[in-house]
């Protein structure tokens, strides 16, 4: 079982790469984002605190998030057992967040990560791939500046200690997300290669 991770800031091309390296590897996919966005419009017992929490910029608890990770991974251990491999796209944000996937993935016998890619981006680049965004898919947590600096800012303070994490595991690598889509995911796809098999 293989595990690969994406993380970088709101606006990188987090979700565009982890979701073309799904395709290509045949993993399933995994978005914190778009996970947490089905529990707000699903589930109302969940619908205000999140709501709130996702549309401020700001993030959910680590225990909440956690726990809905955990749960996810799990329903999909159980539906699929032939599952060749994950794709975590925005999770783990913070060193407590990897310290827990770490545990889940020794827990159930899951793998290790194999490899995280961080997606670094010009912060003036961010604003404007967001505000596209934002008028695409109608994202509320998109369509304020405010909401936008603030989920940087919440980036800004979680990331050096999540780069330090996989640096030390040797399994992280740095991507220039100002470039274009598919050269990005073409050195992403030959790091893998290069890799993993």
């Amino acid at each position: 079982m293989l595990n690969i991770i994406f993380f970088g800031p709101p606006g990188s091309g987090k979700g565009t790469q982890s979701k073309l390296l799904s395709v290509k590897l045949n993993f399933i996919h995994l978005c914190a984002g778009d996970i947490l966005r089905y529990i707000i419009q699903n589930f109302s017992y969940e619908r205000k605190r999140m709501e709130f929490l996702v549309n401020k910029g700001k993030l959910v608890s680590n225990n909440v998030i956690n726990n809905i990770m955990k749960k996810t991974i799990l329903n999909y251990m159980n539906i699929n057992k032939n599952v060749s491999g994950f794709i975590y796209d925005g999770y783990p944000r913070s060193v407590c967040q990897a310290a827990y996937l770490d545990n889940i993935l020794s827990n159930y016998s899951i793998g290790k990560i194999n490899l995280a890619f961080y997606l670094s981006i010009n912060t003036k680049l961010i604003f404007k791939r967001i505000f596209i965004r934002s008028k695409i898919l109608f994202r509320k947590d998109d369509s304020k500046d405010s909401s936008i600096q603030n989920r940087i800012d919440v980036y800004k303070n979680n990331i050096d200690g999540l780069l330090d994490f996989y640096s030390k595991r040797k399994c992280l690598y740095k991507i220039n997300a100002d470039q274009d889509i598919l050269k990005i995911s073409n050195d992403i796809y030959n790091i893998v290669q290069f890799n993993l098999y």
